[in-house]
């Protein structure tokens, strides 16, 4: 049999009997598929085009011939090596961060190729011929691609029956994202939210980032109008004032700065100011709404405990609650009737939430008018 192999991957090769005049002809080509016939004037399929779907170049056919007097000849097996699509030189270039950076390259791999944009949504227009793309975002795009057939013996045999020498193939190539930083932010569980005061509210951050193998920098604020630069995983800062502070952290691209991501806590940081008690020594339980409790202004305790004593050491009155102005001493001894104007003593313990300890007493003055 006489083999013209496929001109391009995927077309058919033409495969006809060496003697084209006999009445039958039983042919086999397994996995192949008949595109079409050529017949003789005996009714004999001498002639096939045949294609194969499979990604095999490699296939195996086999021919008998039966003449006017029913006699068959030997199997004829052999080969059809159909040419593969050929491996361009491409450089795909990914998209980093996405912001439509992503590009292919195409290199001259076999002197007559050519390639041609498909795309309608992005890059030049469709049906452009291109060696380059540029600024494309993540995406599979078509690519046309024209090129001789690598059987140059039959040129003359693909011109004359297919009308060209070159094949065409559609290319696809994947641009993927590239760069894609994600900036995580947390607190360190060695930090006792509870029980930060300032001047020393020491917080010790958390940064978990992802920066998909890029260069990077890292910018953090703290919410007290400073800053600090590094991507250091642990940080650790020191407020000095009151306040809840709402921290965030800049991870961005150090060679492409619009690349970026920001990291927020979901509650803010409590700080509580230093602890503070001050007592006052008198207090005019009359009713004008001036000075009628005896209460201590205090702020940032941990703990609280207060007693008035009269002048000869016995306990008139103690509370517990500090906050609250009118759970302070009223004048009323503890049965209910008035105390009598006169010197008395407090007695204060306290602990702050610094842990500064407190331990106040001194005189006070109770006076009506």
């Amino acid at each position: 049999m006489d083999i013209i192999p496929p001109k391009c991957f995927g077309e058919p090769a033409t495969i006809a009997a060496a003697e084209d005049s006999l009445q039958q002809y039983t042919w086999n080509f397994f996995t192949g598929a008949i595109d079409s016939i050529t017949t003789n004037i005996a009714g004999g399929e001498f002639e096939n085009f045949v294609y194969w779907n499979s990604e095999d170049t490699l296939h195996r056919i086999s021919l008998i011939a039966t003449n006017h007097w029913g006699c068959k000849s030997p199997i004829t097996i052999d080969t059809v090596y159909e040419p593969a699509v050929p491996t361009f030189d491409a450089t795909v270039i990914f998209d980093t961060c996405m912001l439509s950076k992503g590009g292919i390259i195409f290199g001259d791999t076999l002197g007559s190729n050519s390639f041609f944009w498909l795309d309608t949504t992005v890059g030049p227009a469709a049906g452009t011929p291109i060696t380059t793309v540029y600024d494309i975002p993540v995406g599979e795009y078509e690519i046309a691609t024209s090129y001789l057939t690598a059987n140059t013996t039959h040129y003359a045999y693909y011109i004359s029956t297919f009308g060209t020498q070159y094949c065409l193939d559609t290319l696809l190539y994947e641009i993927e994202p590239i760069g894609m930083i994600d900036a995580i932010i947390e607190v360190s569980a060695a930090t006792d939210m509870v029980s930060l005061v300032a001047p020393e509210a020491t917080v010790i951050f958390l940064n978990n980032s992802i920066y998909d193998n890029v260069g990077k920098r890292c910018e953090w604020h703290f919410g007290d109008e400073t800053t600090e630069k590094n991507c250091d995983p642990q940080v650790e800062h020191i407020y000095t004032e009151g306040g809840c502070y709402e921290p965030y952290l800049i991870v961005m691209n150090r060679d492409l700065p619009e690349c970026r991501d920001t990291a927020y806590l979901e509650t803010c940081i409590p700080v509580d100011n230093a602890s503070e008690i001050d007592v006052p020594n008198v207090f005019s339980p009359n009713g004008d709404g001036i000075n009628d409790f005896f209460q201590v202004k205090a702020q940032t305790l941990k703990t609280f405990s207060g007693i008035i004593v009269n002048r000869y050491g016995r306990t008139v009155f103690e509370w517990t609650n500090w906050e609250n102005y009118e759970d302070g001493c009223d004048g009323k001894l503890n049965g209910g009737t008035d105390a009598s104007v006169g010197v008395y003593y407090y007695v204060i313990k306290a602990v702050g939430l610094d842990d500064i300890e407190y331990d106040l007493h001194g005189p006070l003055h109770l006076m009506r008018e």
